[in-house]
């Protein structure tokens, strides 16, 4: 776990960096990336609150579904709720074996609940594209530009 650890503590450096900036507006700062990329932009959001919205692609899974033993405090069911009431929208392939939807459920479960108790239940969005594995498709792309439009245009 230390590379996923050592790319957020990056990640954190990265918004002290543009919260430093005077030509950004510190309260529009948004995250994404891709397979580890999302685990590393999933991660960077339940540490770091100026990641204001939120688009892990092909990258949230439950550790114990696809490596059967390995749990913690980390895990997406413990964490992703963590990210409310920040827009959050999960983007998976249905198929996808990695990072299996089906597995999800607890964690979206629970990511519900805290949207709703901080009454901001439209912030969070899960989409699993159907026929598609661990890649990243070019609907993922345009459904994650359309989240960052919809909370960051004025």
């Amino acid at each position: 776990m230390p590379f996923i650890f050592d790319t957020v503590w990056d990640l954190v450096k990265l918004a002290d960096y543009l919260t430093g900036r005077d030509d950004i507006d510190h309260s529009r700062i948004g995250i994404t990336g891709e397979s580890l990329g999302g685990m590393h932009a999933w991660f960077a959001a339940f540490v770091d609150t100026r990641y204001s919205v939120v688009v892990p692609i092909i990258g949230v899974q439950v550790w114990n579904r696809i490596a059967p033993g390995l749990t913690s405090e980390f895990d997406s069911v413990h964490t992703v709720p963590l990210i409310a009431p920040r827009p959050l929208l999960i983007l998976n392939g249905e198929e996808d074996p990695r990072c299996p939807i089906a597995g999800l459920d607890v964690t979206i479960s629970r990511t519900c609940k805290a949207f709703q108790d901080a009454n901001c239940p439209d912030s969070f969005k899960v989409i699993a594209e159907a026929g598609i594995g661990h890649e990243m498709t070019g609907s993922m792309v345009k459904e994650a530009m359309n989240w960052f439009d919809k909370f960051f245009q004025p």
